[in-house]
């Protein structure tokens, strides 16, 4: 209809009260995102949204946590976010092994908004650079808020794959408290948990070592699927006060928090350069010396009296190879990662990503018909990155397993903007003619903050072959 057209801001340099755009834009509404098994929003849109993509990026470090999104094949910071809008900040993530054509690119996270929260999704899936910017070359996605003064929400999902795994569960609220013919404020709120799916088989370098009679390996050495979601909440606040008859007051704010926890590849115990081995393939066992300087050297290890060479090397595969690990793991100043790992293992990778975003403006019209906006936005993504059973190699006997801290990236953006319009008659024509105006100030900052020292330090094995800094992740 005419009146639901006449919400349409994207797809046409009119304002809002015009009921024509230049461009087709599709409407997603929250029934049909609701009726979604899923419960996040880009997995909602993919099967909504013609040439929409978002992968679940197994195996792929952060994009397995912050799933880039792409629209037409094009780059995921070719699409433009809007709520209400207004620019959303892009994440703090930068992809990499997620399938090239979003490597290297950086967007908003569009899984830290709260589907609840939305009235509906306006599509362009038209190119929109000239009205927008570069970052419209894909399109533009108008997520509009919930700005109904009543009609209150609760609902409660769960499910499960047909394999039985990915168990999820999600609670949501949306509530709206009516300040009269002023306004309303509605609060907005999701609470889910996802866990882990597998659609692995075991390799055949693990079958090996199975069949050889390692019963340290893992099993699956690798689960190949999508990620455990933990503790995911999402909130959103949108706010509207009428402060005179031609202004109205508006605000709405966000806040998001979840920890992802996803596989690596799985490290082999009888091929990992640096880490077990000298070589990734047929290779001789690293020995390392704890004390270089005692006089004493380690079978398989170093010759620091003499040769500086490993003159005796253990080779993987050799028969004599166990009884000469079992000596080196019997003596406390030598030491090899088999000692940790006989069956080598599988980093477990965790992404923890907080996202904060507050917007604020006065929009009206004056007494000689000019129309104006005027708004103030702050948003800001920061994803923590922790890893399970990994090790700093270079540590030695002193490594630890476990690093909680790895550093930080963090994006945060500040945006000011002015928008002025004016309905000019003119004889002849069938309806005004538009003069348009803007101006914006941006400030965007990207920081990477430090992990903690052994995350990414070199142990006294760093000139022993042993690789520096925790093996899988290392810290920044």
């Amino acid at each position: 209809s005419l009146e639901e057209l006449s919400n349409i801001i994207v797809g046409s340099r009119r304002s809002a009260d015009s009921p024509t755009t230049i461009s087709p834009v599709d409407i997603i509404n929250l029934t049909d995102m609701r009726a979604q098994a899923s419960n996040n929003i880009p997995d909602m849109l993919r099967k909504l949204v013609p040439s929409f993509k978002v992968g679940d990026h197994p195996l792929s470090g952060t994009s397995t946590s912050v799933r880039p999104a792409s629209m037409r094949g094009l780059s995921p910071d070719h699409l433009l976010i809007l709520i209400n809008g207004k620019r959303r900040h892009r994440g703090a993530n930068i992809p990499t092994f997620s399938g090239g054509i979003t490597d290297g690119s950086q967007s908003p996270d569009l899984s830290s908004i709260p589907a609840i929260a939305l009235k509906e999704v306006q599509i362009l899936r038209d190119g929109a650079a000239a009205q927008y910017g570069a970052d419209a070359i894909a399109g533009v996605f108008n997520f509009v808020l919930n700005d109904l003064s009543g009609g209150n929400t609760l609902a409660v999902k769960s499910g499960s794959s047909f394999a039985g795994d990915g168990d999820m569960q999600q609670v949501a609220g949306s509530y709206a408290i009516n300040l009269g013919s002023k306004g309303f404020i509605r609060f907005s709120g999701e609470f889910s948990e996802n866990e882990s799916t597998t659609r692995a088989t075991q390799r055949n370098d693990v079958a090996a070592l199975i069949a050889s009679g390692n019963t340290n390996v893992p099993n699956p050495s690798i689960k190949y699927g999508t990620p455990k979601i933990k503790d995911n909440i999402k909130t959103f606040i949108n706010f509207e006060l009428s402060a005179s008859k031609n202004q109205t007051l508006y605000a709405f704010s966000g806040y998001s928090k979840n920890q992802s926890i996803g596989d690596f590849f799985y490290r082999n115990p009888t091929g990992r350069l640096g880490v077990f081995t000298d070589a990734d393939d047929d290779g001789n066992y690293l020995i390392g010396d704890m004390t270089p300087n005692d006089g004493i050297n380690c079978d398989g290890g170093i010759d620091f009296g003499g040769t500086e060479l490993v003159n005796t090397p253990i080779r993987v595969g050799a028969s004599d190879a166990n009884s000469r690990l079992q000596a080196i793991f019997s003596d406390e100043n030598c030491f090899s990662l088999l000692e940790l790992y006989p069956g080598g293992y599988t980093p477990l990778f965790a992404v923890t990503s907080s996202d904060y975003s507050t917007t604020v403006g006065l929009r009206g019209e004056t007494h000689l018909g000019l129309h104006y906006d005027l708004s103030i936005n702050v948003g800001r993504n920061k994803l923590a990155f922790s890893i399970d059973d990994a090790p700093n190699p270079s540590y030695g006997s002193f490594t630890n397993t476990r690093y909680n801290n790895l550093g930080n990236r963090i994006q945060t953006e500040y945006n000011a903007n002015l928008d002025v319009s004016y309905p000019l008659a003119v004889n002849h024509l069938e309806s005004p003619l538009n003069i348009a105006a803007g101006l914006e100030w941006r400030n965007e900052i990207f920081e990477v903050t430090p992990g903690s020292l052994e995350s990414y330090d070199a142990g006294i094995l760093a000139s022993q072959g042993f690789l520096i800094g925790e093996e899988a992740f290392p810290g920044f």
